[in-house]
């Protein structure tokens, strides 16, 4: 049977408003990915880019729009990748444009950072219209398999 078998596509979603106060909700809610992992490290990551991909919805992307105005946030697990979306109402922006065009990473830089961390924690990142949804930013994290983990584990002990 497969490591995953009982986890295969597990989705959790949450729609809340545009307001930085909001962050200890999205953590919250972030805790139920927790279990559905086997490695701490990786759940670390995802979070941070989770809480980078929420921040920067709301103070770019909606930046022009009422608090009201919801951020959709989704994490599914699909075999051996969790996919971690967050779709926002702001005007659409060339990601890949973007990312070649910022600055080399740098504790001194302003801003840039967290599109920075959440490129080099994500396995496969992308941008783009979601229909009805909005714009969504799509962070793919590739999940090492249960079993792969025990035998490391074997291996180093």
């Amino acid at each position: 049977m497969h490591p995953f078998w009982p986890l295969i596509f597990q989705k959790i979603s949450l729609n809340i408003d545009s307001d930085l106060r909001n962050l200890a909700a999205v953590l919250s809610w972030f805790e139920a990915v927790r279990p559905l992992l086997n490695d701490d490290m990786v759940w670390q990551q995802c979070r941070i880019a989770m809480v980078e991909a929420f921040t920067n919805a709301v103070r770019h992307a909606h930046r022009e729009l009422p608090q009201e105005t919801p951020v959709c946030l989704e994490a599914i697990l699909e075999e051996d990748v969790l996919v971690l979306k967050v779709c926002d109402r702001g005007a659409p922006f060339d990601l890949e444009h973007y990312l070649r065009h910022l600055p080399p990473s740098s504790l001194d830089a302003e801003g840039g950072r967290g599109l920075r961390l959440i490129q080099d924690i994500a396995d496969q990142l992308s941008y783009r219209r979601d229909g009805d949804r909005g714009n969504c930013l799509q962070i793919v994290k590739q999940l090492v398999p249960q079993s792969v983990v025990s035998s490391k584990a074997s291996v180093a002990s």
